[in-house]
């Protein structure tokens, strides 16, 4: 039986401690605060000791999706617990590290492959129409169900409203199981997911696409999101090569770049010359 919290902001205080100490803040974001110290310690230069920092990257982006596998076939605790303690383990031991440069680069590479375990592996689903609670306003503002969705686009006609729903308003997620959804060989899912599934889904994000540019939405993530999703139907080749894990961790790396820069260009006053 699960341990269940009678106060819920401990899962927060837990979550906010766990993020104090992930890879983040104590290997990947500070590697430039610790690189001067690590390059006088060891007695070499910049460009050798980032060496590591490239090389833990890529073996941090090779582990995704073993770990991913693993965690499909064993459930996340079975994984993520063993490779969280891993992780802390193979960190403490580059404190002890000698001053060899090859240990320093064969720790941090390990450490990282350790810390792939802390990356966001699983995907968020739509919920089934019996677990979520709408207001008959929302739900009238946004004109319901789509009616034209039928046959095989009944797949997408919950996603279709749940779209249009979090534009409008406000959603509330709860991690308490309401419901138990039965899957079944007759059921609408069983009956066209095999047969017509990429077709009725390149037709939802086909009506999305339309349904975004009638409500003027400009939120640069939401249109993201649907270039990625719509992108193994325009350009398989493309996609293929963006489904490399490597290629993935540097596409969200470069995203979080962009952003970073964007917010210290927007903090940064401006100044006149007179």
């Amino acid at each position: 039986m699960g341990i269940r919290f009678t106060n819920p902001w401990w899962v927060v205080v837990g979550a906010v401690t766990g993020l104090f100490v992930c890879n983040g803040p104590v290997m990947s974001f500070t590697f430039g605060v610790f690189l001067k110290p690590i390059m006088a310690d060891m007695g070499a230069q910049r460009g050798t000791v980032s060496l590591a920092f490239g090389i833990g990257g890529v073996c941090s982006a090779l582990m995704v999706p073993l770990l991913g596998w693993m965690m499909d076939r064993w459930s996340i605790r079975r994984v993520a617990l063993p490779g969280i303690v891993i992780y802390a383990a193979v960190t403490a031991l580059l404190g002890l590290s000698p001053n060899s440069l090859l240990v320093f680069t064969l720790l941090f590479a390990l450490a990282e492959a350790a810390s792939a375990i802390q990356t966001p592996l699983g995907y968020a689903k739509a919920p089934c129409p019996s677990n979520f609670m709408v207001r008959r306003a929302l739900f009238d503002t946004v004109g319901g169900f789509e009616e034209s969705f039928r046959g095989p686009m009944q797949m997408y006609e919950d996603q279709a409203f749940l779209s249009k729903a979090y534009l409008a308003g406000r959603p509330y997620f709860c991690d308490h199981l309401w419901v138990k959804y039965r899957i079944h060989d007759q059921s609408c899912m069983a009956m066209f997911k095999s047969e017509h599934y990429d077709q009725t889904r390149r037709q939802f994000l086909q009506w999305l696409r339309s349904y975004l540019k009638r409500k003027h939405v400009g939120s640069t993530r939401i249109w993201m999101a649907l270039w990625r999703a719509e992108l193994p139907y325009r350009n398989p080749r493309l996609h293929a090569f963006v489904q490399k894990a490597f290629v993935r961790k540097l596409y969200h790396s470069l995203g979080r770049g962009v952003r970073n820069f964007r917010r210290g260009a927007a903090a940064v006053p401006s100044r006149h010359v007179d």
